[in-house]
């Protein structure tokens, strides 16, 4: 990831940040939780897909072979298959969800640890 892509993600995650309401970081997640049980799909998890969209392959491949998942990553793959893939893994599997983000909380990520952290604050609900 080049600096400019990533200040691109920043300012859209800022903008997100900036429509929902002020509140500590702490109590953040709760925001979360409480606007993904609205029957309209979140701002943030909308915007958080957008910005994976900018993550690379090889930073994709990266994540799935640090965290050993069952996830095939062929050549032929563009990055939102490979990212479609480890999504619908996660889908089906609660307890990898489980262990992704107990693995973000323990130690940072070999794997591109914006991507990690990113897809575990998307997986919390």
């Amino acid at each position: 990831m080049k600096t400019h892509e990533l200040s691109k993600i920043l300012t859209q995650l800022a903008k997100v940040l900036r429509s929902a309401p002020d509140v500590e970081l702490s109590n953040f997640d709760q925001i979360l939780r409480q606007s993904q049980k609205k029957s309209e799909p979140s701002s943030v998890a909308l915007s958080a897909l957008v910005a994976f969209s900018k993550f690379t392959k090889q930073q994709w491949a990266d994540l799935v072979k640090e965290h050993k998942l069952p996830v095939e990553v062929k050549s032929t793959y563009s990055s939102r298959d490979v990212m479609g893939k480890i999504t619908n893994y996660f889908a089906d599997n609660p307890e990898a969800r489980k262990r992704l983000m107990e693995a973000v909380e323990k130690q940072p990520n070999a794997a591109s640890p914006e991507l990690t952290r990113a897809l575990s604050i998307l997986l919390k609900s």
